[in-house]
């Protein structure tokens, strides 16, 4: 190494030193901002605590965002044609006479570290990447832009591995990491995109859409602080194992006003975990069910033919059919939702029962407290109000759709309107305690809007529940005394318990996120769905709802589509719900997927789409993916269980701190779970523990977004023939390798695997 490069090294160790300890500074500021303010003595006025209340979440923001900087906290430097050298880390920051000594990476004069090239050089010079681990630089490398602006060029002992190929290169831990320092033009120009649209980014296995679409998250909740602050990001994912995969990047970006849910969480207080036939899961996501729910509800507005009689203090009052119409014709004008317009309901029937009981008194007309007070005895008598319950009842959500599905009886009208066919009815049918499953969430939704609360003329906040808010209002406080290492210093009971009575009357001002994640009306300032090419139309309306502002990204690969509710291209998925409000940016460079794989990959997608083209690599690796045959005709033998088994542990040994999947077709996980653990004991290898695991065993669904050192798949012609799209299902197995490919199968090998290079 040369005296040139490690006098450089040690500039650079001296500067990075310097930007530590101003943020070491800022640091312990903010933490005496925060206690100051949370130790306040008195209570003061209701403004002033809402005013208190608003400055400690300021500053606990604050100290989330600097200590999440922490690691890599510089990357890069940036020398200027002006001859001004710009530092790019994860936040900016300033020195003690407020001038700039580091820049975030999401500025806007940060967008030239991500997009200098040669041919445009965007005005620097030289863009030098730094290499750190904590606080220690261990080394650097140069883009030299403009070689007539440095001198002698690049520093000699410079590295000459790109920060890029390292990233790439290094063992999968189990989680998503942030990319910020090794962003790439085409990535940067997607992430700082305008958001006053519908944003689709489209791109092959690898290109790093999903990394792209939370880099955008952070990007637009630091240029649009204010709004989305209020509001909230809401990131959907397909399943809770790749939420967990990616739940790290946006707090190491120092970002955490955002809710991660999977379709099946989507509506506040059920968690839809059941699972049914594809053929249900297709009929559920089709837009005719609006319609269906839409009907099932109108249907529960129910006109007895020749009215109905109504029993009330030993007499028996008659409500005719007429007035029932009546009724229902002013419910259903007031626009209300179901549950709401039943208020309107009651009344009119009310006053026609008022009527009746005043005529049947000797004492003629009655003013018109007399009348309100007999209205209010029919209103609070039980056979009145069971009367009321049957015409026009109550619903929740998941009563209207558990009664419609498990009696064919109250299917058949709605269905018919729907333009359902009887097969197609059989299919919806089923218990009324059968679990809820992903596919009955949008219907869930649907209905919600439809109805409106059915507690809403009767909710009220109880003693009860304002005891549980002041109880959770002192834990929070014992958690923020003892954070700021308080405890054994004030007497804790005495001080949470002041604390937590300043905050009450009014609330503790809660975040975006903690509001949102309870409340279905909720709407967020940004929606990002990932794997947005498997959601179904209803699952669509749900969405939008969800995002009224249509402020969103949305990535995907039509190419990798396997559900059966998938749209066959973005303007059948879309253009029904948003019209023209999107547009695409297409990703066309895979970082992840080696050459070698990715060509063998490649065969697959043209069989199932001829005019589809995969994305380009960036890399090889020299180990061309293999076949290992097993000597058996029966698909899913004991022989070949502990074949894969046999795979799975040799890849484990050759990756040694890296990851490994075996991806099989449905059915066989929990074999091939249960072979490893004969050999590997404790380690875990369930789903459950897939992100710690150093093998994951999986089926295609379960593997989707994920990305392992190696992967072993697992019988691929009962993956070609599991379902309408096995070829895609194919295609995701085999790109979720980083390094090496395996296919262990019995019999002949699928005709689209020919490049496989076969290992006896």
């Amino acid at each position: 190494m040369s005296t040139t490069y490690e006098h450089e090294l040690a500039r650079e160790q001296a500067y990075v030193d310097t930007l530590y300890s101003r943020l070491d500074d800022l640091r312990d500021q903010t933490r005496e901002q925060l206690r100051a303010v949370l130790l306040e003595a008195g209570t003061g006025t209701p403004q002033s605590r809402v005013e208190r209340d608003a400055f400690a979440g300021a500053y606990s923001d604050r100290i989330s965002r600097l200590d999440a900087a922490e690691e890599q906290l510089c990357f890069g430097a940036m020398d200027r044609t002006d001859h001004r050298r710009i530092y790019i880390g994860r936040i900016g920051l300033s020195d003690t006479e407020h001038e700039p000594i580091l820049i975030d990476w999401r500025a806007p004069v940060a967008t030239a570290f991500y997009r200098a090239t040669l041919a445009d050089p965007h005005g620097l010079l030289r863009r030098r990447h730094l290499r750190a681990k904590g606080r220690e630089l261990r080394g650097f490398t140069d883009d030299v832009l403009d070689p007539t602006g440095v001198g002698d060029g690049p520093v000699a002992g410079a590295s000459s591995d790109t920060p890029l190929l390292e990233a790439l290169s290094a063992p999968r831990s189990g989680h998503m990491h942030d990319i910020v320092a090794t962003l790439q033009a085409e990535q940067d120009r997607v992430i700082r995109a305008d958001a006053g649209s519908v944003l689709v980014v489209d791109g092959g296995p690898g290109t790093g859409k999903t990394a792209v679409a939370l880099h955008r998250a952070a990007y637009l909740l630091y240029t649009e602080r204010e709004r989305l602050a209020r509001s909230g990001v809401l990131v959907v994912g397909p399943s809770p194992v790749f939420l967990r995969y990616i739940e790290q990047v946006l707090p190491s970006l120092g970002e955490t006003g955002v809710i991660f849910a999977t379709p099946g969480l989507l509506f506040p207080g059920v968690d839809a975990t059941g699972g049914e036939d594809a053929r249900v899961v297709a009929l559920k996501g089709d837009l005719r069910m609006a319609k269906l729910v839409a009907e099932a509800v109108k249907n529960r507005q129910h006109v007895p033919p020749g009215g109905v009689d109504v029993p009330y203090d030993g007499a028996v009052l008659r409500l005719h059919q007429r007035v029932v119409e009546n009724a229902r014709t002013r419910a259903r004008r007031s626009r209300r939702p179901h549950n709401l317009a039943r208020r309107v309901f009651v009344r009119e029937l009310t006053t026609a029962l008022t009527d009746q009981v005043i005529a049947n008194l000797a004492g003629g007309l009655l003013d018109d407290d007399e009348r309100e007070e007999i209205a209010g005895y029919l209103r609070a008598d039980p056979d009145v109000r069971a009367v009321f319950d049957m015409l026009w009842p109550r619903l929740t959500p998941q009563r209207l759709l558990c009664d419609l599905f498990a009696a064919p009886a109250r299917l058949a009208p709605a269905a018919g309107v729907a333009r359902l066919t009887a097969n197609e009815r059989h299919l919806l049918h089923r218990r009324a305690d059968a679990p809820w499953t992903p596919a009955d969430v949008p219907l869930l939704d649907e209905a919600a809007e439809l109805l409106g609360d059915p507690d809403a003329d009767t909710a009220e906040l109880t003693e009860w529940d304002a005891e549980r808010d002041r109880q959770a209002d002192r834990e929070y406080a014992r958690e923020v005394l003892d954070g700021l290492g308080l405890t054994g210093m004030v007497d804790m009971e005495t001080m949470t318990a002041g604390m937590a009575e300043r905050w009450y009357g009014p609330r503790r001002r809660r975040s975006a996120v903690e509001h949102a994640s309870g409340d279905r009306s909720w709407t967020f300032g940004h929606l990002i769905v990932d794997e947005a090419q498997e959601v179904s139309p209803m699952l669509w309306r749900l969405l939008w709802r969800r995002c009224p502002m249509r402020s969103a990204t949305l990535v995907g690969d039509l190419a990798q589509a396997s559900s059966p509710a998938a749209a066959g291209s973005w303007t059948d998925a879309l253009a029904p719900h948003i019209g023209d409000r999107w547009r695409v940016e297409r990703l066309s460079v895979s970082y992840r997927t080696p050459v070698e794989i990715m060509d063998v990959a490649a065969d697959v997608l043209a069989a199932q789409d001829p005019s589809a083209e995969p994305p380009r690599s960036v890399r090889a690796t020299g180990r061309p993916p293999t076949a290992v045959g097993v000597d058996t005709d029966q698909p899913g033998s004991d022989a070949l269980v502990a074949a894969v088994a046999a795979e799975a542990l040799r890849a484990a040994d050759a990756v040694g701190e890296g990851r490994v999947a075996v991806i099989c077709p449905v059915g066989l996980p929990e074999r091939v779970r249960a072979a490893l653990a004969t050999t590997l004991g404790d380690v875990p290898v369930g789903v459950a523990d897939v992100l710690a695991a150093p093998i994951a065993v999986l089926t295609v669904a379960e593997s989707k977004g994920l990305e392992f050192d190696a992967v072993i798949v697992t019988e691929p012609h009962m993956i070609i023939d599991g379902s309408r799209r096995g070829l895609a299902d194919l295609y995701v197995a085999m790109t979720r390798a980083t390094q090496t490919l395996t296919v262990v199968h019995s019999g002949t090998l699928p005709a689209v695997l020919h490049r496989l290079t076969t290992v006896h």
